[in-house]
Order: structure tokens, then sequence, then C-alpha cells
């Protein structure tokens, strides 16, 4: 049979080895495939919380500079009001406005609050249309105090044809 067919058996030997060993490589490039994507998933997974860490730190840094704002804008207050009244000829006018605006400043701080608890709750407020102009006007007066600390000076254009936009009824404006 080997004299009558040998062409045969060998070009069946050449191709069954050729099968095992493309199926020898697959199967090598198959384990290399799945180890990549553990090592990927792995990577994404590690990725992933170093960007929640990331995005955690700055959070936190943003909540503390925007509250710590109206506590500054406080204690100048009251030392500023204590100054007054302590004077031999108290000024009582002004260290009711210095209080006044600790009052302010202090309804600023709970806000600063009540606004980041409902970011981080299923809100279901009622969203109502906001004038933006005003919305302007409340944010430059939370970084007013860091303005002043840096010497910038801003110069405010209003547009009375600004649109309306859609905002969260728990806000308040500062006037």
């Amino acid at each position: 049979m080997w004299e009558q067919y040998s062409a045969q058996i060998m070009t069946a030997i050449a191709v069954f080895l050729a099968q095992t060993v493309l199926i020898g490589w697959l199967i090598y490039e198959r384990r290399r495939r799945q180890l990549a994507e553990v090592r990927s998933r792995d990577s994404m997974s590690e990725l992933a919380q170093m960007n929640r860490m990331a995005t955690a730190g700055e959070l936190s840094a943003s909540i503390a500079h925007e509250i710590n704002q109206p506590l500054v804008g406080m204690v100048t207050g009251a030392n500023t009001a204590l100054r007054w009244l302590s004077k031999e000829k108290p000024e009582v006018g002004e260290a009711q406005g210095a209080l006044q605006n600790i009052v302010t400043a202090g309804h600023r701080a709970g806000d600063i609050v009540t606004n980041i608890r409902a970011m981080f709750r299923k809100d279901t407020e009622e969203r109502v249309s906001t004038d933006v102009n005003k919305l302007i006007i409340t944010v430059l007066a939370l970084v007013y105090m860091d303005l002043r600390k840096h010497s910038i000076e801003n110069q405010i254009v209003l547009s009375e044809q600004l649109p309306s936009v859609i905002g969260n009824t728990s806000i308040r404006h500062w006037e």
C-alpha cells in the first residue's frame, strides 16, 4: 500500500501535521488573547478606580472651597462687627450691616450644602425657568472674595435678550 499510495499518505500526514500545528497555534493565540483581555479588564478597572478617586478629590476640594468662602466672610464680618461695637462710640448701624451680611453668608453656606446633597440623590424637585443674568450675578457674588484676594476687577455687561434656562428650584438667588 505504501508503494502504491505513498504520495497521498505523505500528503495526508503533511496536512495532518499542518492542521495540528495550526490548531496548536490557535490554542496558543486564544490563551494569549484571554490573558490580554484579563489584563485589559484589570487595567480598565484600575483606571476607573483612579478616575473615581480623582473625581472625588476634585469634588471635595470644590465643596471645601464653596463652603469655606461664606465661612471666611462670616468670620470677617463678625470681627468687623465686634470692632465697630467695641469703639468708644459704637457704630451700631455698621455692626448691624455686618451682622446682616453674616446671616446672608450663613444662608449661602446652607444652600450650598443643600444643593450638594441634592446632586447626589435622585432629585424630583421641580425645574423652573431661571434668569441667566441673575445666575451670573449669583456666581459673581460667590467668587467675590476670591476676586478681591487676587486683585481681579470684573466688569459686568449683561444682555436683556438672554434666553431663560431650566434650573433647580432649590437654588436661591442672593441679591
